[in-house]
């Protein structure tokens, strides 16, 4: 090969191999910025699920606290299974508020209802919880239901207020008045056998 030949080989070598590292080069900023853009979307995307979530339990406590609970229920369990997908589950607050609502509305079956998911999935139960279902089962005469969930509280490190423990007596004092007018009244034995029961 001639000088002039190798000349233009040579050229040509150097030509293909500055732009393969150009070439590599742009691979190395373009892998770049595709690990920094993948990092601002997971960020964006836990932003926005934080917010998602913040939304949700703003919803849950607002439909709460307008009596509203069967709602409030619903967007919970929508919640929740949009949660599950990721292997997450809700806090207790969400509950909590049911806890109270239907306290509130004297049903008692929803309020042992959610008492009991949030034992069966392990959240803690806060004290206001605790008081409005002590509370609820007292106005029922509930003595029995009311201690023991009085118990559960004070088993599990929380401090009843005074109003939390007058309430649970009061539920005995409406199961004696209960026995009474039972044993006056038609049936009296069947009142007395359903008082104090949960």
């Amino acid at each position: 090969m001639r000088p002039a030949e190798l000349h233009q080989a040579a050229l040509a070598l150097k030509s293909q191999t500055t732009s393969k590292i150009k070439t590599n080069e742009r691979h190395c900023l373009a892998v770049t910025e595709v690990d920094e853009l993948t990092s601002l979307v997971a960020d964006a995307e836990t932003g926005i699920a934080r917010q998602d979530l913040d939304q949700a339990l703003a919803v849950i406590a607002a439909q709460c606290a307008k009596g509203l609970p069967a709602q409030a229920e619903s967007t919970l369990e929508v919640h929740a299974k949009e949660l599950a997908v990721d292997g997450q589950r809700p806090s207790s607050a969400p509950y909590g508020a049911l806890v109270q609502a239907y306290a509130k509305q004297g049903d008692l079956e929803k309020v042992q209802e959610h008492l009991s998911a949030m034992k069966s999935l392990g959240l803690s139960i806060d004290m206001p919880s605790y008081a409005a279902a002590i509370e609820a089962w007292a106005k029922r005469g509930g003595c029995d239901a009311a201690r023991r969930i009085l118990d559960e509280a004070v088993a599990s490190g929380l401090h009843p207020s005074r109003g939390t423990f007058t309430a649970a007596v009061s539920a005995y004092t409406k199961e004696i008045g209960q026995r009474v007018d039972g044993e006056g009244g038609e049936g009296g034995e069947g009142a007395r056998r359903q008082t104090c029961t949960d």
